[in-house]
């Protein structure tokens, strides 16, 4: 079994509800919302062995709570909710050097809380909340033309705060808080059919708050997640793999960092957290994607 330990967290910038992408050039992209203000901005990043020579940070549009995914052709799409009305926003970008050259931003739906990946056909898988219940919401996209072109909405499931990450065959892991407010956290395995995705069952995994999940193209996946509201805001990690429609654990989770809101990402080498300080400063630590066994 893989596994991931990661390292010291180091500040790369400030500000709240970073999220993180990795490709398997080892680029990553990190998109989050100022702590002053409701704009957001993102940063290229190239993975030097288990250090990320950051470039400037650059501010890209406004609203809060941004996501972002990379594929392998540095092809990326941004999705963030608006910073006054639940109007969800989404946008495709390609890196260009250390900047990324972004496509007009263009309303897809409402909600809050969105999520999204990528894989290098195009397919784009995209989760997030009603902004008037708890109800979990899905689409799929594909890429043409610098255009995202959405399918119709799926409702999936109850809950807070989902998240997202797929192989490049389709198969899906989303992870969201549960809608009971119970601290528990649930994950569903899925896999892109057309215009929607299949879905398996809800599965209990673990106890929380914020969710991150990422997954390898060989079913090695990491969680990470806020371990709840105390001062200081520890933050754990898990790995598994995926087995039909369910995860098999290496073990229980365990330390991550300091922090609130974690992100992770992974290109099956090497993996990425960045997560947010209680001083609102952002950072960041590595880790090679390891064999337990061997």
């Amino acid at each position: 079994m893989k596994d991931v330990l990661f390292g010291l967290g180091l500040q790369y910038d400030d500000g709240v509800q970073s999220k993180v992408a990795l490709n398997a050039g080892h680029i990553a992209i990190e998109v989050h919302k100022s702590k002053h203000a409701d704009t957001l901005h993102c940063r290229v990043g190239h993975c030097e062995r288990l250090s990320v020579r950051w470039h400037a940070s650059e501010q890209y549009d406004s609203g809060v709570t941004p996501a972002v995914a990379l594929n392998t052709r540095g092809l990326l799409v941004e999705v963030h909710k608006a910073e006054n009305a639940d109007h969800l926003y989404s946008r495709v970008g390609n890196i260009k050097g250390h900047t990324i050259e972004w496509g007009d931003s263009s309303k897809y739906d409402l909600g809050v809380t969105p999520d999204v990946a990528i894989n290098d056909q195009g397919y784009i898988a995209e989760v997030h909340q009603s902004g008037g219940n708890s109800g979990l919401w899905c689409r799929v996209a594909r890429i043409e033309n610098q255009t995202l072109r959405w399918s119709a909405s799926q409702n999936y499931d109850t809950g807070h705060k989902p998240v997202v990450a797929m192989q490049q065959d389709g198969t899906i892991v989303a992870a969201h808080q549960s809608a009971a407010d119970d601290g528990k956290l649930l994950y569903r395995v899925g896999r892109i059919n057309g215009t929607r995705i299949d879905w398996g069952y809800p599965v209990h995994y673990d106890n929380g708050l914020s969710p991150g999940v990422a997954i390898t193209d060989d079913g090695f996946v990491i969680v990470v997640h806020q371990a709840d509201n105390t001062p200081g805001k520890t933050t754990l990690q898990r790995c598994g793999r995926i087995h039909g429609t369910s995860i098999e654990w290496l073990g229980p989770s365990r330390y991550c960092s300091d922090g609130a809101a974690p992100s992770v990402a992974t290109n099956g080498a090497i993996a990425i957290q960045t997560h947010a300080s209680a001083t609102h400063a952002l950072r960041y630590s590595t880790a090679w994607v390891t064999d337990r066994i061997g």
